[in-house]
């Protein structure tokens, strides 16, 4: 989790030394008319600022560091519409057209005494979407918590994800810096509520702590078959779907990360989770998730493969999707295009039928 942060602090440094470069482009609104008064930044800290001017036009100069293209982002002063784009060819004009924006809203607990984290910075780094990388989020670097442990980070980018961590709190000095927040996915315009966050410092966790995580979403002692009549009874009274989630990853290198992102998922669609009755199957377990399986009559997933089912009250199928119905091209630096898994196409998914 350190990584992409330690990143952004090379970036620091090495701007110092890089030679400016001068990036030329034009905003235009949603319906395709320039912007005036737009401030455009790069994703370099320390970097310059711009103004767009009464025909959407601006001038930024940059610093071409470590990667070919710039990411250049845009908003309107009072962070309503956001944009970017990437500036890939010295002497190139760019256009960036801007969208509603989406931000964040949570409040930080300590993992030990519960208790809200207040006056703590908290860092920002994103959207990951620009060639696979996690880049500085150029206007967030006054992010602090209030009183009450709550932050919020306005013009975020909808589609894109965001990596959240936290800085020291000054009356917890056992809680070292860049402790991780967690991410989030920017899906639609408006505000997202995330409630209370618990922070977790991964570095100070043995293995199976970690392991306690990931897994404490899909650990039950009662059985799936029976966790499911139990969402049923529930459906008839709330009117909401019952949505079975049957994961399998094995605990090899890829299986752990395969958990870390749906676990990741399952914090980030928490706001379309609550239309449903949500039921998470472990279907490592073959033998604890088969007799649910057949119950509804799907094949349990393959390894690294998850099913989603989605029924009634009565237990009919509305609606049944697996790992590559939300699978989306995706290009490569160089052009290369592969398909990967899209998580805007999942939560978009649960927006939809969740009450």
């Amino acid at each position: 989790m350190m990584k992409p942060l330690f990143t952004t602090t090379i970036f620091f440094f090495l701007a110092a030394f890089a030679a400016a470069e001068t990036i030329q482009g034009i905003v235009f609104d949603p319906e395709g008319n320039p912007v005036a008064g737009a401030i455009l930044e790069d994703e370099i800290i320390g970097g310059d600022k711009a103004v767009s001017s009464e025909d959407g036009s601006f001038t930024l100069n940059s610093a071409r560091i470590i990667y070919s293209d710039i990411a250049i982002f845009a908003r309107t002063d009072d962070y309503s519409q956001v944009g970017y784009g990437r500036s890939v060819k010295k002497d190139e004009s760019i256009e960036i057209k801007l969208a509603p924006a989406a931000s964040l809203k949570a409040r930080l607990i300590h993992p030990q005494t519960g208790k809200p984290l207040a006056n703590v910075s908290v860092l920002c780094a994103g959207p990951s979407g620009i060639n696979e990388r996690i880049v500085r989020f150029p206007y967030a670097d006054d992010l602090k918590t209030d009183h009450d442990g709550i932050f919020s980070a306005k013009g975020l980018i909808p589609g894109e994800k965001y990596l959240f961590q936290s800085g020291m709190s000054p009356e917890d000095k056992n809680l070292d810096l860049d402790v991780y927040v967690g991410d989030f996915l920017a899906l639609e315009p408006g505000e997202f509520d995330a409630g209370d966050i618990v922070v977790v410092d991964f570095r100070l966790q043995t293995p199976k702590q970690k392991l306690e995580y990931f897994f404490k979403p899909f650990n039950h002692e009662e059985s799936p078959a029976m966790r499911f009549e139990k969402a049923l009874l529930q459906s008839k009274e709330t009117q909401k779907p019952v949505l079975v989630l049957f994961v399998h990853a094995d605990l090899n290198d890829d299986g752990y990360k395969l958990w870390t992102r749906y676990v990741t998922l399952a914090i980030l669609a928490q706001k379309y989770l609550t239309g449903y009755e949500y039921v998470p199957i472990d279907a490592t377990n073959r033998e604890h998730a088969t007799e649910l399986a057949e119950k509804l009559g799907v094949k349990l997933p393959d390894e690294n493969e998850f099913t989603i089912i989605v029924c009634d009250s009565d237990g009919k199928i509305i609606t049944r999707r697996d790992s590559r119905n939300f699978n989306a091209p995706q290009f490569k630096p160089g052009g290369e295009l592969k398909v990967e898994f899209d998580p805007v196409l999942l939560l978009t998914f649960l927006k939809e039928f969740g009450k």
